[in-house]
């Protein structure tokens, strides 16, 4: 299992015991005044339903960037988007690569699209044999394997 999976299989684990989604974003003015925002936090407080016993902030270099609140899924809340933040770098790396590869396989399909149409020709001549040595070899090339197939005789007769 790659890195890239590990980290899937735990945010998909992490994500179901979070609080359910479709997540969003939510705003409330305070205009620059920490009274303003200390007042919306007690009222979300108070709004909890049921309240846990502790307030889950996160941690970003010493830094509180969200607080998650003090429900019974906070923690889980604060657990899923910590792991998702540190594992997004890997996983974008392996995204990107899948496309790449991705890519590079579409590349290879049209290759081997466009020889069949140029080689189409050669069908009936040589029994097909010459055109599917000459895809298979194309096909396991764009599948990054280090040899081809052996290539097959060919009847002269």
């Amino acid at each position: 299992m790659t890195e890239a999976e590990r980290l899937a299989e735990r945010l998909e684990e992490l994500l179901a015991k979070a609080t359910p989604g479709p997540w969003g974003i939510w705003f409330e003015q305070i205009d620059g005044k920490a009274d303003r925002a200390i007042q919306e936090f007690v009222e979300q407080v108070h709004a909890t339903n049921p309240i846990g016993n502790s307030l889950v902030m996160l941690d970003a270099d010493g830094k509180c960037p969200a607080i998650t609140g003090c429900g019974p899924t906070s923690i889980a809340n604060a657990a899923l988007i910590v792991e998702a933040v540190n594992a997004l770098p890997v996983l974008l790396s392996a995204l990107r690569s899948q496309a790449e590869e991705l890519e590079r396989l579409r590349g290879a399909l049209v290759e081997l699209s466009d020889y069949e149409t140029d080689r189409a020709s050669m069908w009936a001549d040589q029994h097909n044999e010459w055109t599917k040595d000459e895809m298979h070899k194309i096909a396991r090339a764009a599948l990054g394997e280090a040899k081809a197939a052996p290539e097959q005789e060919q009847d002269d007769g």
